[in-house]
């Protein structure tokens, strides 16, 4: 019998998505804010193949943006690359540990495009 071997796993962000956080504020004060952005995501995800789903994690009492996601599934070829979980992955990694609450308060928005 073969033995099985594994590397390590690599989850493609799409190369639009950090254009698009350039072109936007970096705080979100207002919960209605927040949302709309996240639709905003979703809408421009479709508009680049990936499914119809935003996601973002904001710091709770500033609503600076710490990391939107997208619905990158199918696109990616894994079923990690859920709009949730890639905000709050990317929301790891930008904050440098697997452990956002040790780093403050965060909420996690989570949207599909209205019709």
């Amino acid at each position: 019998m073969t033995a099985k071997t594994w590397t390590d796993i690599k989850l493609p962000v799409p190369d639009w998505i950090n254009i698009w956080v350039e072109g936007i504020q970096q705080s979100f004060p207002e919960v209605n804010q927040r949302m709309t952005l996240v639709i905003d995501l979703a809408r421009t995800n479709l508009k680049y193949g990936g499914g119809p789903f935003g996601a973002a994690v904001f710091n709770k009492q500033t609503g600076e943006l710490i990391a939107p996601g997208v619905n990158w599934v199918i696109s990616g070829k894994s079923s990690l690359l859920h709009a949730e979980v890639m905000a709050l992955t990317l929301a790891e990694r930008s904050l440098d540990g697997y452990e956002l609450a040790s780093h403050g308060v965060f909420e996690l928005v989570t949207s599909t495009p209205s019709t």
